[in-house]
């Protein structure tokens, strides 16, 4: 197992709000630095992930629904998710023995996405998927660095927007299903008030949680 030091969005969302303190809102996990656009470069790029980074594969190709990504589903198992994945899975951290969350990264890269399991072991059932690349997108054509008024003008009334826990500004554009088969599911934008920074997909009450399995 490898610890990952990428808790890219956390880390300076805590930097910028250094007296919050953890809770339950709707999203967390680990996150990129903000996705910045135009001509203005950030003054500190040490921690700043590429995100038109892509890792070779099928997957490029996928897109972002609100049961899962591509062929993987909320709710798979960990073995089988291995399984349709073109790359290589570790964990982001060294799980407890008694854990019942954790969250795995691709192996040996940068990380463009991260994936929240549920459970123990290959049995574990997949609860939340964070993107944090340009290269996918959603069925309807939104991905990190798209304008938050794009994603309003194509899902309308059944975006719920909440203010952000950390950062002033910023906020989730809560994707809302209208189908009683879909009610546990999310997809969850997350902006900093003109451009979309993240995106992340799962269930009740995984998909609400603020950072990884806390």
């Amino acid at each position: 197992m490898r610890i990952i030091h990428s808790f890219f969005l956390f880390v300076i969302l805590v930097w910028v709000s250094p007296g919050c303190q953890p809770g339950k809102t709707d999203i967390k996990g680990p996150e990129s630095q903000p996705v910045h656009q135009g001509s203005d470069e950030p003054e500190d790029t040490s921690l700043m992930v590429d995100p038109d980074r892509e890792l070779p594969g099928p997957h490029n190709k996928w897109t972002i629904s609100l049961r899962g990504w591509g062929p993987l589903k909320i709710g798979m198992s960990l073995e089988d998710t291995r399984k349709l994945l073109p790359f290589a899975l570790d964990s982001q951290a060294d799980p407890e023995s008694d854990q019942q969350c954790f969250v795995m990264v691709p192996a040996d890269s940068l990380e463009s996405y991260a994936f929240m399991f549920i459970g123990k072991g290959e049995s574990a059932r997949l609860a939340r998927i964070y993107f944090d690349t340009r290269v996918v997108r959603t069925l309807s054509g939104i991905s990190v660095g798209s304008k938050e008024s794009e994603v309003h003008n194509l899902y309308g009334t059944k975006i719920q927007e909440q203010p952000h826990k950390y950062v002033e500004g910023w906020k989730n554009l809560v994707f809302l299903p209208v189908d009683d088969a879909d009610k546990h599911l999310r997809i969850i934008f997350t902006s900093d008030g003109q451009f979309i920074q993240q995106i992340s997909v799962g269930k009740l009450p995984e998909i609400e949680y603020v950072e990884s399995c806390n």
